[in-house]
């Protein structure tokens, strides 16, 4: 396109003869100032500087919008049973491995349902991920929840990708929008915290949407996530962004384990399942996949026979037990022989992906038992309403008093009368 300057705006001229002035996006801009100089510098802080007090066209006068009726426009609220639904979009990063996914997810639960309860607000979910290969297998095992089947995480999929930097350009250009128009950057990220604090940016958010001319303003400078005919503002998260065990209690029986349902029927997420009056004790070997590390963060597990004490301890001999591991090695056999040595019936669950262990562990109906360092079987116990007992016992190791590990009191009935930290 061709660019005019005039002493109070900057034009540009398209193919389709359109001369209305239009805020100039932040790619185009670095463009601008990486053939122009110091000029395109100033016409940019002009334009940005003008946005705050600039009158918008009536809306039919977009030549962007001819083909677009009111029936097709999916920007505002809408009518759902007497009720007007404001419509928004929340920006999820996720980072790390699934267990991180998942608290990403659970704080996002509980945003959108706070959202819809409290709001009238429907949001439509959007993640960023990172390029490496952690993220790629999160990615790949996060498909095998029902919620996320059809989610598109190929959206801002590489993290130092061109595609990447455009889903951050997106964030850092609304920043910038929402301080020129008198909005602190910050009122719409959701940053944690309590459900108050979700509250808080979700009233700020839903004042935004409602103010027709803020609106205006902000879809005449471009900004937005998506296309044309959805540009409104979008809460986002930056780094990672959990839930924690507070939040979970609270807004648990809103229907976090629904939100989280299986795919059971596919293999590539389910090999095999606990019998329902089979115990599951899960062997993390954090030993083996972070030798120098392991101790340092509370990662130790019990030996094999402390183990196969605590599980005499609750169960009665003949008791079945499926013992589930990465790897079929000596450490696992030790295991084995221990709970064997105890008269337990021993069932090895072995040579299963992650994904699937984390299936097998979340079927799990009489116990489930493991190291509460493992958030695998943390999410496992959590999302499986059917569990009647899980113990996640806490390692003593370190043995400093200052690092040692505290279990998390829950203060939902039902996680309550589930969970127990020995």
């Amino acid at each position: 396109a061709d660019i005019i300057a005039t002493p109070r705006s900057v034009c540009l001229c398209g193919p389709t003869g359109d001369h209305r002035p239009q805020m100039l996006s932040l790619t185009f801009a670095y463009a601008c100032i990486a053939s122009s100089g110091i000029l395109a510098l100033l016409i940019l802080k002009l334009d940005f500087a003008s946005l705050a007090s600039f009158t918008v066209p009536a809306r039919n006068q977009y030549q962007r919008y001819a083909n677009v009726t009111d029936s097709d426009d999916v920007r505002g609220p809408y009518r759902q049973n007497g009720t007007t639904i404001l419509r928004g979009e929340a920006v999820i990063e996720l980072t790390g491995q699934l267990g991180n996914y998942l608290s990403a997810f659970s704080y996002y639960f509980v945003v959108k349902t706070i959202a819809m309860e409290e709001f009238n607000l429907n949001l439509t979910l959007h993640v960023r991920t990172q390029g490496h290969s952690q993220s790629v297998s999160a990615t790949k095992n996060a498909r095998c929840f029902t919620s996320f089947r059809d989610l598109d995480f190929d959206e801002c999929k590489a993290y130092r990708s061109e595609r990447g930097e455009e889903c951050r350009g997106r964030v850092k250009y609304q920043r910038k929008v929402l301080n020129v128009l008198g909005a602190d950057a910050n009122s719409i990220r959701l940053a944690g915290g309590t459900s108050d604090d979700i509250r808080n940016a979700l009233r700020r958010y839903a004042d935004m949407l409602r103010n027709t001319t803020f609106m205006e303003k902000y879809e005449y400078a471009e900004a937005g996530w998506t296309n044309y005919t959805t540009r409104r503002p979008f809460l986002y998260t930056i780094g990672h962004t959990a839930a924690s065990l507070d939040l979970i209690d609270e807004w648990y029986d809103h229907g976090i384990p629904e939100y989280f349902a299986f795919e059971d029927g596919n293999e590539r997420c389910c090999r095999s399942f606990p019998y329902p009056d089979e115990h599951v004790f899960h062997y993390r070997a954090f030993r083996q996949d972070l030798p120098k590390k392991y101790r340092v963060w509370g990662g130790a597990e019990l030996i094999p026979e402390k183990a196969a004490n605590i599980l005499m301890g609750h169960l009665p001999n003949g008791t079945s037990v499926a013992l589930v591991g990465r790897t079929h090695n000596k450490r696992f056999r030790a295991y084995q022989e221990e709970f064997e040595q105890r008269s337990f019936r021993v069932r090895p669950v072995v040579d299963q992906s992650g994904v699937q262990d984390f299936c097998f562990l979340a079927h799990a109906e009489a116990g489930l038992w493991s190291t509460d360092r493992s958030t695998y079987s943390k999410w496992a116990a959590i999302f499986n309403r059917r569990l009647r007992n899980a113990t996640l016992y806490v390692p003593n190791y370190p043995s400093k008093k200052e690092n040692k590990q505290i279990g998390h009191v829950h203060k939902n009935k039902h996680l309550v009368n589930t969970i127990r930290h020995p």
